[in-house]
């Protein structure tokens, strides 16, 4: 019976002591760091990559940001993401685009169509579809760290789709500044990335929209693009992580 006994203690014992170790292992698991918040204005330039176009090509760009407007306004430059998929193949995007939130709606702008910007060809891209605001992180999913550039960054993981089987969108910053770094998420292509640099916080020039007619819906409608997205992601046999630049997916 005493050997019983001695048995039981030895086994609460390993019990209490695993137990123990748990809770030392949860208590020192560093904690999520405070959310980014954006400033009220600043410009940055992106580089953009297209998991279909593979390794060898990418696109610039910049962003304009101007919370007091509640606006932002994307510039493609020499080559437009393309609205509604690769229907026309990439050499023929080689123009400059612009996508500008603004009154709350998302409008898409030619701006090879005129030398002037207030006569540039514009239409509705979706409405309802605004400017985030700049502490739009703290809805989302903190997941751990990375290093990009040499650089530590957190990562940041927020819904994209209502397939849970499809990738997340993803948003970098880094630690030591606080600045984008790194855009994830689904365009008209297919998994999309833009690296950030020449972060400039500061003034930034009022945003407005061409003169022309911007409320007309550009065409085809926008939830063809996403049903195109999800045929794209569904008909993908490898995973989008296996390529360059480290493809992510959640």
């Amino acid at each position: 019976m005493a050997v019983v006994r001695t048995s039981m203690r030895s086994s609460l014992l390993v019990v209490c002591l695993t137990l123990a170790a748990v809770a030392l292992n949860c208590s020192a698991k560093p904690a999520p760091p405070d959310y980014p918040v954006w400033p009220d204005q600043f410009y940055i330039d992106f580089t953009v990559y297209v998991e279909q176009y593979g390794s060898d090509w990418s696109s610039v760009g910049y962003l304009a940001y101007n919370w007091m407007q509640k606006a932002f306004k994307g510039t493609y430059t020499d080559w437009c993401l393309p609205l509604f998929g690769d229907t026309s193949g990439k050499s023929l995007d080689n123009y400059t685009c612009s996508f500008v939130a603004i009154n709350g709606n998302m409008y898409f702008v030619n701006d090879s169509s005129s030398s002037s910007w207030d006569t540039a060809d514009c239409c509705m891209f979706e409405k309802g579809l605004a400017a985030v605001a700049p502490d739009w992180v703290k809805n989302d999913q903190y997941n751990g760290t990375d290093t990009i550039r040499n650089q530590l960054v957190d990562v940041w993981w927020f819904p994209g789709t209502s397939d849970p089987n499809m990738p997340c969108y993803g948003y970098w910053n880094v630690r030591k500044t606080n600045t984008p770094i790194r855009f994830f998420g689904l365009s008209s292509l297919g998994p999309t990335i833009l690296d950030y640099f020449n972060y400039k916080p500061g003034s930034v020039t009022n945003i407005v929209l061409p003169k022309t007619n911007c409320e007309k819906e550009c065409e085809p409608p926008v939830k063809k693009l996403r049903r195109r997205n999800q045929k794209y992601l569904a008909s993908q046999q490898q995973d989008i992580r296996s390529m360059w630049p480290n493809w992510p997916s959640c």
